[in-house]
């Protein structure tokens, strides 16, 4: 379930079913507070190539900035953050993974310019040395071009994209765009993630959930009452039943972003008798 923005970008009671979870609890949860009631924007916020081979990754650094941004009181939410994996190309200069990393924030329009000076200074700060940082922040509003940042995004993981693309796109949807030392090749991957979670079907969420040990069955009615999940989806794309057993095939579940919405994947196993349906090993995952 989302809130979604009307046409002036601001967020009112406007809802909708997309989203993460957790940000709309607390979104909701701000609105619906007569002491917290106010004009409220939904911005996208990347960050690519942040990282060196033995410093923190860009996931880490992308929480980090969550926390900040909320401690500051430049942000009301934060929601769950997407890592979107980009081409892996000899030509493409990456330190192990070439992935973007992409949240939402809701936040007091008057916030936004503060927002964005934050957000490039803590990049200046907290980058590894080495890096080649990028940030974008897109406000989700009516008259963002999502077509052409969705385009840019699916493009970014099978075509070689240079910075100047990057950037007649970014003034060309104006969102902001900025580089913070290096080559400043990760403005690329930066606005790619943004089109990626605005697609709303790729990328995995950062981090993992402990919830049942290997060869244990459960269901999706189960797997469900946590917090961050939304859904459990099979390979056709489908939800799955919600009583019907699903054997947990590793401790450390991840979530995908499926439908715009947080989900467990799963798959079908050949010739099982007990359990028809099975989560997804490390390995499998991977393919989100």
């Amino acid at each position: 379930m989302v809130i979604h923005p009307p046409a002036n970008g601001y967020l009112t009671w406007i809802i909708d079913t997309t989203q993460d979870q957790r940000f709309i609890a607390n979104s909701l949860s701000t609105l619906t507070n007569p002491g917290k009631l106010k004009k409220i924007m939904q911005i996208y916020l990347s960050v690519d190539d942040t990282d060196n081979l033995t410093s923190i990754g860009s996931g880490q650094l992308a929480e980090n900035l969550t926390e900040a941004l909320l401690h500051e009181g430049l942000a009301q939410n934060c929601s769950n953050i997407t890592r979107h994996q980009l081409y892996y190309h000899d030509d493409i200069p990456y330190t192990s993974h070439n992935s973007a990393m992409c949240f939402i924030a809701s936040i007091n329009p008057s916030s936004l310019t503060d927002l964005v000076k934050f957000s490039g200074h803590y990049l200046q700060q907290h980058a590894a040395l080495g890096s080649d940082p990028g940030l974008c922040i897109a406000q989700d509003t009516q008259d963002l071009n999502r077509e052409a940042l969705i385009g840019f995004g699916e493009q970014a993981k099978s075509t070689i994209l240079n910075k100047d693309k990057a950037y007649q796109l970014a003034t060309r949807t104006k969102v902001h765009l900025s580089e913070y030392g290096g080559t400043g090749d990760g403005v690329i991957g930066a606005l790619a993630a943004i089109g990626l979670r605005i697609q709303g079907n790729d990328g995995r969420f950062r981090g993992w959930f402990n919830i049942g040990k290997v060869g244990e069955l459960t269901t999706a009615t189960k797997l469900c009452k946590h917090p961050s999940v939304m859904d459990v989806i099979g390979e056709d794309g489908q939800p799955v039943s919600r009583e019907c057993p699903i054997r947990i095939t590793d401790e450390k579940i991840k979530t995908i972003l499926k439908n715009h919405i947080q989900i467990i994947p799963v798959v079908k196993q050949r010739g099982a008798t007990v359990a028809e349906w099975a989560t997804l090993s490390s390995t499998q995952v991977k393919k989100y």
